[in-house]
């Protein structure tokens, strides 16, 4: 039996498993459908092939042999060099709910059944929360640490054909994501005291998945964080190509998607379950600019270049009361920086970030994007005709060009919590500009609405 106070283990009552042996896990899957359920129990039968000092890796017997005994160690090791350190640096540790000491990652066929018959995107794993409740709360439940990932299947046996090329590939950068989703959930759960529903935002809680891939990438090649990053400093022949199309390249098509139609992502609002691309874009940069902003630059965390692993963490864990959201960010902000701003201040800076890049010599820190040169980084992935990111820097704002005695109208609509973007110029000598911002109307934009109009003079 299990030491006192950690709970049934689902590798047989065994404290640390051993290669080779066999496993049980309860599944929540509904087949065919984008849906996992509390109270459907499927039993899956799988084989330990791993064991390393932070993940056990267990293959599903129903997909045994597309991936070798070679490509798991590789992967094991991976993991454990390059995965697991820093997501634990940035968003805290594994409660070990099992006692086995490790994190299962599992490759099963149970993601592959998973479709969204309404959407053309695959699911490529996930962390059920479920798997960390009590049985009483999900009958299902494994009460066990473990991320499920698509397995290979090459014959589309159990859904779209998933070639061993393609789970290789993604399964690095994928684990990175889900143990970040696995990590936020039991800080504020089995180890902060929350319940089930004390989880993340959804916008908010991606948005840190994709940091965690992001800085994942940085230590597999060994560049630091704020080191005004271009795409040759990350994506050098060999290993280094392969980790920035592994742990870059998705994120950087998410800020592509959102930039290039920024007014399109939908609300943060409270339980709004939007994780589209634009909206993860969105919640990526903001959360890049949030670590170039707030985090400490000393001492450096395992990356290099900041102290900003703090700042994650404490968003991670959401504080004392598990806050969630822009309450959240706002919390982490005052507990790391020691500033107390509104929302509308913090979005009022990250709004202009993106717009001076290129337009003012030297921005004020606030303004600054530290770790990334994102128009030298698209130039870059466009000159060396990265797949979907060729157009470079993707934010376009609308050109006006002012005269004396000439006007223009723009109309156009903007969600909460996002900006539309205008370049106004003019040659010559300098008339004096109006610029009005009402409603479609033509009346005042009522206060309620609190729009902001932000201004950047750029000579």
């Amino acid at each position: 039996s299990p030491p006192p106070g950690v709970r049934a283990n689902v590798l047989s009552g065994s404290t640390v498993p051993t290669v080779g042996q066999a496993i049980t896990i309860n599944s929540g899957v509904q087949p065919g459908q984008a849906n996992i359920s509390c109270t459907t129990n499927r039993q899956i039968s799988g084989t330990v092939r791993t064991v390393g000092d932070n993940f056990v890796i267990v293959e599903d017997d129903a997909v045994a042999g597309a991936l070798t005994t070679q490509d798991y160690a590789e992967l094991d090791a991976e993991l454990d060099q390059f995965i697991a350190p820093v997501d634990q640096v940035y968003f805290g540790t594994p409660a070990d709910l099992d006692g086995n000491e490790r994190v299962i990652a599992f490759f099963t066929k149970e993601v592959n059944l998973l479709t969204d018959p309404g959407s053309p995107i695959l699911i490529l794993g996930f962390f059920w929360p479920g798997d960390i409740a009590d049985p009483a709360d999900c009958g299902h439940s494994n009460e066990a640490e473990i991320m499920w990932l698509r397995a290979p299947d090459p014959n589309g046996d159990f859904g779209a054909v998933t070639t061993v090329s393609a789970v290789k590939r993604i399964a690095r950068s994928l684990v990175s994501h889900e143990y970040q989703h696995l990590l936020n959930a039991e800080q504020r759960t089995v180890l902060g005291g929350g319940d089930l529903g004390d989880f993340e935002h959804i916008w908010l809680n991606e948005g840190m998945s994709h940091i965690a891939e992001e800085v994942s990438g940085f230590f597999r090649v060994g560049v630091p964080t704020r080191g005004a990053l271009d795409f040759d400093d990350v994506s050098a022949a060999g290993s280094e190509r392969t980790a920035f199309d592994d742990f870059h390249s998705d994120n950087l098509r998410n800020v592509d998607s959102y930039l290039s139609s920024p007014t399109e992502v939908a609300s943060l609002s409270v339980g709004n379950p939007d994780d589209s691309f634009p909206m993860r874009g969105y919640g990526y940069l903001f959360l890049r600019w949030l670590g170039d902003r707030f985090g400490a630059a000393t001492p450096e965390n395992l990356i290099g270049g900041s102290a900003e692993d703090e700042l994650f963490r404490e968003i991670s864990s959401g504080g004392p009361s598990q806050m969630v959201g822009v309450d959240n960010i706002l919390r982490a902000v005052s507990v790391v920086s020691g500033e107390n701003l509104t929302w509308d201040e913090l979005l009022a800076e990250y709004f202009a970030a993106p717009a001076t890049i290129d337009a003012v010599a030297a921005p004020p820190s606030e303004l600054r994007f530290s770790t990334w040169d994102f128009p030298a980084l698209y130039d870059g992935m466009a000159a060396a005709t990265v797949p979907d990111l060729t157009g470079g820097f993707p934010l376009r704002p609308l050109n006006v060009a002012m005269g004396t005695g000439a006007s223009s109208t723009s109309n156009f609509e903007v969600g909460a919590s996002t900006a539309k973007y205008f370049r106004f110029s003019a040659s010559g000598s300098h008339p004096d500009m109006l610029v009005e911002f009402t409603a479609t109307s033509g009346a005042n934009v009522p206060n309620g609405a609190r729009a902001s109009v932000i201004v950047v003079r750029t000579r």
